[in-house]
């Protein structure tokens, strides 16, 4: 079984990348890992501050994989990392065996100065 990795901000992008992700999982059975990178920065960075964006954020990721479970009946996990976004996903990738990733974007108008 494959696993597609979903990195979330909770954005409706993200939603968004998440839903075409679960109808993935759900057309070649495979499983879902949703995750969520935070950071907390400057003088806002104490451990209570951390534990704090950590539990809300485990509280969204666990709603959304009990959500997925319940209505598309598909094989989800969740994760929150501390740390860079990106680096949380290159991490995620190489030690969970993640065959995609599918994640939301702003746009690509910078795209088109290169075409």
């Amino acid at each position: 079984m494959k696993t597609i990795l979903v990195p979330l901000d909770f954005s409706d992008n993200s939603i968004k990348a998440l839903d075409f992700a679960a109808y993935l999982v759900k057309e070649t059975r495979n499983k879902l890992l949703l995750m969520h990178a935070y950071q907390s920065q400057g003088i806002f960075r104490t451990l209570q501050n951390v534990m704090s964006i950590e539990n809300a954020t485990n509280k969204k990721l666990q709603k959304l994989s009990d959500e997925l479970i319940r209505l598309k009946n598909i094989s989800c996990s969740y994760l929150s990392v501390f740390g860079s976004p990106i680096e949380a996903i290159v991490e995620t990738v190489d030690k969970r065996d993640v065959s995609l990733v599918v994640m939301g974007t702003k746009g690509a108008d910078g795209l088109k100065d290169y075409l």
